[in-house]
């Protein structure tokens, strides 16, 4: 769940404010992790040293472990990541990023996958990259269009299919 965000009383916020996004906060529903959520900042993915991380620390984890085969990126929901992650809990659907305010959400996980994806380049890995579609919908409308246009063409994608229509399986 890249990039993840930290708490807003941790120290790196103090060393790297540039790298500090949207705030916790203003939430519309009760979150299940509690009010964790409520006190961290986002990593924004418009300051080039969080791309720059995001890049090297995977360029570093597939360096260090070469016989990794891959892994998979949720980009929306589960926790505070990039600015955007949880936009659509917040009640007044504002962001306070002067960063990214200006920018579209879908470009969030697009931002996520290149950096990613170059930091695997970097490594010389034949791993595979997956970015789930899950609480994409909370990002913009089904189906994504802009990501999924825009994603490397190196990443797999995983669909989501827990949302939507109705269907019946198995009898149920």
């Amino acid at each position: 769940n890249e990039p993840r965000g930290y708490p807003r009383s941790h120290p790196f916020w103090k060393e790297h404010p540039e790298c500090r996004g949207q705030e916790g906060k203003d939430t519309a529903i009760a979150w299940r992790r509690g009010k964790e959520w409520l006190e961290t900042y986002a990593m924004c993915l418009s300051s080039d040293p969080v791309r720059r991380f995001l890049r090297e620390a995977t360029r570093d984890l597939f360096s260090s472990i070469p016989e990794l085969a891959g892994a998979f990126v949720i980009t929306a929901s589960e926790h505070h990541t990039h600015c955007y992650s949880h936009l659509y809990r917040i009640k007044s659907k504002k962001l306070d990023c002067p960063r990214c305010r200006d920018r579209s959400p879908l470009e969030m996980p697009v931002e996520v996958a290149r950096a990613m994806q170059a930091g695997l380049d970097d490594a010389g890995s034949s791993a595979k990259l997956a970015f789930w579609t899950w609480s994409w919908n909370g990002l913009g409308p089904n189906p994504q269009k802009p990501i999924l246009e825009a994603l490397p063409s190196k990443v797999i994608l995983l669909s989501d299919f827990e949302r939507g229509e109705t269907v019946q399986r198995l009898g149920k």
